[in-house]
């Protein structure tokens, strides 16, 4: 699927309401810095990050989504934004994919593809205290 047409998916159009009013409940500062432009792209972001998903998943390739991941990380920190900012979105990911997504096949995979991703963002981290 390509992002427009995740956007017209109801569980991942939850997914990602869900996501971004966690990242900003949990980052009110990043309102500020900002502004409404920030939801936005926030909220583009994250149907990225499942067109990334969805993709390694139809494809069975967990390194489709590592490799969106290592491009993204390099993007938003030439851009002055924190690669922690990516790893509490991808927490928050995990948090509620099981809440919005019901094929557990497509749960796991989505999972297991984000933790390897914080992985690699924060070798040797953990993720969960964040």
């Amino acid at each position: 699927m390509y992002p427009a047409e995740l956007m017209q998916h109801a569980p991942y159009q939850q997914l990602v309401d869900a996501v971004v009013a966690d990242i900003y409940k949990e980052k009110p500062e990043l309102y500020d810095r900002f502004g409404d432009k920030g939801v936005e792209r926030c909220r583009e972001d994250n149907y990225f990050h499942l067109q990334y998903l969805t993709t390694s998943y139809h494809l069975k390739s967990t390194s489709i989504f590592l490799d969106y991941t290592a491009w993204l990380n390099e993007v938003l920190t030439s851009r002055g934004i924190d690669s922690g900012h990516i790893v509490q979105n991808y927490r928050l990911l995990i948090e509620h994919i099981p809440k919005t997504i019901t094929d557990f096949n497509e749960q796991h995979f989505f999972i297991t593809c984000l933790k390897k991703a914080i992985a690699q963002l924060d070798p040797g981290g953990d993720f969960y205290s964040q």
